[in-house]
């Protein structure tokens, strides 16, 4: 019977890459909804970059502009593999998988271990020899953190504009991780060879030259860059995910007073929110979006007739304007539920008339606001202006209106 040869052999799930199990470690078993590919990465920024044999190189980041500060990732591997070789002897394992985190600080370096032994064996059978499969790739992380001064504030801007005296900017803290997943420890080695360091000095030019805003302006939504172009560098692309095209139906229920009459409205808006219409604001504590809409709406007049019955009459309008939305709850690569319309400005005309409370031809002007945006139980309730007028404002009057958008 021949002899059973232990070597390393990854065999990728079906379902992407198998990273090691449950830890303690919070950041590390952190799994963001958003980001599907790299479950275990915390960072919403992320570089990815393949490599050779499945392996692969992820850099996140808290802000694009952090990569500048950590252009050498080689040294920082060199770092790493020098530490790693007074131990790697004690790691050596055919099919464990492991878990490595390198902490760099100001006096001192830690490395943190995992392993994860197989839940199962499998073994190859082959010609020459059988191999005992390793099924999950190792996961190295390095981290080293740094600080940075923190950003003024819109109200501090316009102190120091005036001359008026600010208090010193305060520091933040913030990382910068880069994680490395790869079939065996031994393929690290090869990483290192010269090959990181240019290509993350191409991938910085080309974030910069891609688009029409850099990346590295906190203002862009962009939260994920996928570098292509490690096997064939004359063919290298950014694919820069912004916030996608969104279409929303809203409808509406209103209760208003026009002229003297007071009319109940239903409707629905139908809004267009462009991704390059999307906006962030300095402090980053709140996002915006404004967008083109089309809406719909029925106002009912009630009445009597010559036999005192109650009568119903119906008059449609239909739409165009502008809307914008805000939220406070964003995050990382979509919008949340709570997309919340703040505002809006759209010029309606009389598309079906029943009855004679509206002159033929009407046209109605409208502005909406939510006087409401701090209460999250009233923040959908919006007051709404109106003006109806026809034959070049010759009979005009105004209206306001109370309405609650879903």
């Amino acid at each position: 019977m021949k002899h059973l040869l232990c070597c390393t052999m990854l065999m990728l799930s079906i379902a992407g890459i198998s990273f090691a199990q449950t830890t303690t470690d919070d950041w590390l078993t952190d799994k963001p909804s958003s980001i599907k590919k790299t479950p275990f990465v915390k960072e919403d920024r992320q570089l990815i970059i393949p490599l050779e044999n499945e392996n692969k190189v992820i850099i996140g980041l808290q802000d694009n502009a952090d990569l500048l500060r950590f252009r050498n990732v080689d040294s920082l591997l060199t770092i790493f593999l020098q530490d790693l070789s007074q131990i790697k002897d004690s790691l050596s394992s055919s099919t464990e998988s492991l878990k490595v985190l390198y902490r760099l600080k100001k006096q001192e370096r830690n490395m943190r271990f995992w392993r994860y032994p197989m839940s199962h064996t499998q073994i190859d059978f082959q010609t020459d020899e059988n191999l005992l499969v390793k099924a999950a790739q190792d996961t190295i992380v390095i981290e080293q953190g740094f600080s940075v001064i923190k950003p003024l504030t819109p109200g501090e801007i316009r102190n120091n504009a005036k001359g008026e005296a600010i208090q010193t900017p305060a520091s933040i803290s913030r990382h910068f991780r880069i994680y490395f997943l790869v079939n065996s420890l031994d393929d690290l080695e090869k990483i290192i060879q010269g090959k990181l360091n240019p290509k993350i000095e191409k991938l910085i030019s080309d974030m910069k030259n891609t688009e029409k805003r850099s990346v590295f302006d906190s203002h862009v939504w962009a939260s994920e860059v996928t570098y292509t172009g490690m096997q064939t560098p004359a063919s290298v692309r950014i694919n820069k995910q912004l916030k996608p095209d969104q279409i929303l139906i809203i409808p509406r229920f209103g209760m208003g007073l026009v002229g003297n009459t007071i009319m109940p409205s239903i409707g629905a808006n139908v809004i267009f929110l462009p991704q390059i219409l999307y906006k962030r604001g300095l402090a980053h504590s709140t996002t915006q979006s404004d967008g083109f809409l089309i809406g719909w709406e029925r106002f009912f007049a009630f009445g009597r007739d010559g036999d005192n019955q109650i009568t119903i009459h119906s008059n449609d309008f239909l739409s165009l304007g502008i809307a914008g939305f805000k939220s406070s709850d964003i995050q990382r690569n979509n919008w949340n539920n709570r997309k919340i319309q703040w505002a809006e400005f759209k010029v309606g005309y009389l598309i079906r008339r029943q009855g004679d409370f509206f002159r033929p031809n009407t046209f109605r002007i409208s502005t909406a606001f939510s006087p409401y945006m701090s209460s999250k139980g009233l923040q959908r309730l919006r007051l709404e202006p109106e003006l109806y007028f026809n034959d070049l404002f010759r009979h005009v009057y105004p209206g306001l209106r109370l309405t609650l958008g879903f």
